[in-house]
């Protein structure tokens, strides 16, 4: 006989029964960080997207005694939308990791 274990056909023995790691370990740190990483380079993209909307709608307004007010609505409306991202991105992180840290107590 053979000292070595041969695995059931289908599963592989680096992996739990339900294709997690051994020991019920979680994704390598590095894949953590990279999607925290990801989530603010998304939210960065999209407030330099609005940026550049704002900047070049603010460029195009006709130059009349209605200027003024136009420039406000529109920095308004932006800071509404920064808000609004910002806060659910920080939102959306809070919530993960705490999720994340009530999970790793259970264990």
């Amino acid at each position: 006989m053979s000292a070595t274990k041969k695995a059931a056909p289908g599963l592989d023995p680096l992996k739990g029964a339900n294709g997690s790691a051994p020991g019920g370990l979680s994704a390598p740190p590095y894949r953590e960080e990279w999607k925290n990483l990801t989530g603010f380079y998304v939210a960065a993209i999209g407030l330099l997207v609005l940026l550049g909307i704002v900047a070049i709608a603010m460029l195009t307004l006709p130059d009349d005694r209605t200027k003024g007010q136009n420039i406000i609505t529109l920095a308004t409306a932006a800071f509404g939308v920064i808000g609004a991202v910002t806060g659910a991105y920080f939102g959306v992180r809070a919530a993960n990791k705490a999720a994340e840290r009530m999970e790793r107590s259970t264990r």
